[in-house]
């Protein structure tokens, strides 16, 4: 709820400043700017009003359980900088070709720091 709230508020002031620009963009002869901006605004202000109606749907608890889920978040984050490490490793390895294992061991550092 305080997301949406935010969300209205944001296009609110989008639509404001996509007015003051086409107004400004129209005196100053800009007319593509000026159609940009104003469908901007027009786009905006609806945004602001409008919105999904009613509350959102209550969580679900997941099929296989919390620790299901952690445990493969887990995977994918450790999977994740492992791939980091061997793109930074491989990276040094390249810029110093005469002295690969500094890659290594920079692959290394990246990856238990990630």
């Amino acid at each position: 709820m305080r997301r949406r709230r935010g969300l209205r508020r944001h296009d609110r002031g989008v639509a404001e400043r996509a007015g003051r620009v086409a107004g400004r963009s129209e005196r100053r002869s800009l007319r593509l700017v000026a159609r940009v901006a104003g469908w901007l605004q027009v786009r905006s202000a609806r945004r602001a009003q409008g919105g999904p109606a009613g509350e959102p749907k209550p969580l679900e608890p997941a099929p296989l359980g919390n620790w299901a889920v952690r445990i493969i978040a887990g995977f994918y984050i450790f999977v994740l900088s492992a791939l980091i490490a061997v793109g930074v490793a491989r990276g040094v390895g390249a810029a110093i070709p005469i002295a690969r294992w500094v890659g290594v061991l920079v692959g290394v550092l990246v990856f238990l720091a990630a």
